[in-house]
């Protein structure tokens, strides 16, 4: 089954039930707000009914309207991600045609262009699914036209993942026809692009091809064995694994049928069918149910061929049924949604216009008072004021000169060690910095440095500034992430410990403090740093 659809989030289906006062929050928020929480929804919470409340408000508030260019690109993403939702989880296929092709009309006219590829896809998702879930067979161009608008603009843009997603849907779409060998202009472009040759994708399409190619001239094992390579193949291909392995064991399935190893084939729709119950995947479920009913009449076992088929008929005509209860569900769902805006935005009017007028009345009330009070205020305490002011004015001046030269006997004291008294001070400090049974103390100070080397707090930092060219805590966190270093290159003795534990050990009081002090000092991370040591041991 091919990559049916694409957005920026993912989701299963799971509803969400809001009242008026849901809506009315939801309905105030800011149009790039609604769209992040909508991706949320469907990424984070699974929650597809909430996600359509976010993208029905942007599509209302911008139908029909203009905007600037960046409430027009959150309408465009409002519009594609509608279609998603009614395409993918409603099966309702006509609203999602409707929202897709606004969403490419408005990208168009916008030049939305990085919107653009995400909506070809989702198209292409609407005739596959129709085809495979709804047994509706006349999809193949459409899908293809999609597939390749998508790919050309993917290329256009530069958005390689859409790219390499949108031919394997074109490559799906040829192989399931049965005329993979007719993409070999299309294989031959794909290879041709630097950013997609070596994509594991292409391995796969690759191998794909010629198994194709070796199955219409009937060397079967040839086939075979390129299939199998394309299952392991299939792994590497992260994005889309599960739809790559599905398509492999399909093209093995086929090989099997065709040389009438009926037992092997059996064992690969077993695996199928495991499959499809795993992630729920109907379309896959019903195509296993179908080909279990041939397999069992071609092998002579009518009873059971005729109970794939009762299996094959109820399974579809349930989710046809499911698919009507949603397009019903999501029709009032959608219609209250409209009614409910329409108050709220009635509703919100009044309330504005109200609001301002007493805003305004208010303002002009408390200005009047203000000055007022101000005024007479200000002539009983200028007088005073001006008085205090010239006081404190004289006061400073008093003071001006002594400050500054007890500010400068200070630096003077501290400046003034000669050099054997630093050399000694600069040997002392030394061995306690270099001493992690002191340093790593957790309430470790410049206070207990200057005692421990027999000198006091300022002439310890004169001498730090001076001979290190940074203060004590900028040497303090050094040698302490060197401690760290230390530990965690040292599995022998400290490999029992997390991070958090040993960032405890040498003195930091939290893992985050440690975490920005390690990348300053030393430029990497600490997991990136342990997973470095662990490499080199």
């Amino acid at each position: 089954m091919s990559l049916l659809f694409l957005v920026a989030t993912r989701g299963f289906a799971a509803g969400a039930a809001f009242g008026t006062q849901e809506l009315k929050k939801y309905n105030g928020m800011p149009t790039e707000r609604l769209l992040n929480l909508g991706k949320h929804y469907l990424d984070v919470r699974h929650k597809p009914d909430s996600a359509l409340v976010c993208y029905t408000i942007i599509a209302s508030r911008y139908k029909n309207k203009a905007g600037s260019k960046a409430e027009m690109r959150c309408y465009a993403l409002a519009l594609n991600n509608l279609g998603y939702l009614y395409g993918g989880y409603y099966l309702d296929f006509e609203h999602a045609y409707d929202y897709l092709s606004q969403a490419v009309a408005v990208s168009k006219k916008y030049r939305i262009d990085d919107n653009l590829a995400y909506a070809y896809v989702n198209l292409a998702g609407i005739y596959s699914s129709r085809s495979e879930l709804l047994g509706i067979g006349d999809s193949e161009n459409q899908i293809q036209k999609y597939c390749r608008l998508a790919f050309d603009e993917a290329v256009r843009q530069k958005q390689w993942d859409v790219a390499s997603a949108s031919f394997f849907n074109l490559f799906t779409s040829f192989s399931e026809a049965g005329s993979a060998g007719k993409i070999q202009d299309d294989l031959r472009r794909f290879l041709s692009i630097p950013a997609l040759r070596h994509d594991p994708l292409s391995k796969f399409v690759y191998d794909d091809y010629r198994g194709t190619l070796a199955y219409n001239r009937g060397a079967y094992r040839e086939a075979l064995a390129t299939f199998r390579q394309q299952l392991r193949d299939a792994e590497a291909v992260k994005s889309v694994t599960m739809n790559c392995r599905v398509l492999a064991l399909w093209n093995i399935y086929e090989v099997y049928h065709k040389t009438k190893h009926w037992g092997e084939a059996m064992h690969i729709l077993d695996r199928l069918e495991e499959y499809a119950s795993q992630y729920a995947d109907a379309a896959t479920h019903n195509k296993v149910l179908q080909h279990k009913s041939d397999l069992y009449r071609e092998r002579g076992e009518s009873a059971l061929a005729t109970h794939y088929d009762y299996l094959y008929l109820k399974s579809k005509d349930s989710l046809l049924t499911k698919s009507n209860a949603d397009r019903m569900e999501r029709s009032v769902f959608v219609h209250e949604l409209s009614r409910v805006n329409t108050q709220l935005a009635e509703s919100n009017a009044r309330h504005h216009q109200m609001v301002m007028t007493v805003l305004v009345l208010l303002a002009f009330i408390i200005v009047i008072a203000v000055a007022l009070v101000a005024n007479i205020r200000g002539l009983r305490k200028q007088k005073a004021y001006v008085r205090k002011l010239y006081e404190k004015n004289v006061e400073l001046l008093e003071h001006k000169s002594a400050i500054a030269t007890a500010a400068q006997s200070g630096l003077n004291r501290a400046a003034g060690l000669n050099e054997d008294l630093k050399s000694s001070l600069l040997e002392r400090i030394d061995q306690t910095i270099n001493n992690p049974e002191i340093f790593c103390a957790q309430d470790f100070s410049l206070h207990q440095l200057a005692t421990l080397v027999e000198s006091n707090d300022k002439y310890v930092s004169h001498v730090i500034n001076e001979r290190y060219h940074k203060n004590f805590k900028q040497l303090l966190n050094e040698a302490r992430v060197a401690e760290a270093c230390r530990r965690l290159g040292d599995q022998e003795h400290y490999g029992h410990l997390t991070i958090a534990a040993i960032a405890k050990d040498v003195g930091f009081g939290s893992r985050s403090n440690f975490a920005l002090a390690f990348k300053r000092v030393t430029g990497i991370s600490p997991s990136d740093y342990l997973r470095q040591a662990h490499h080199k041991g």
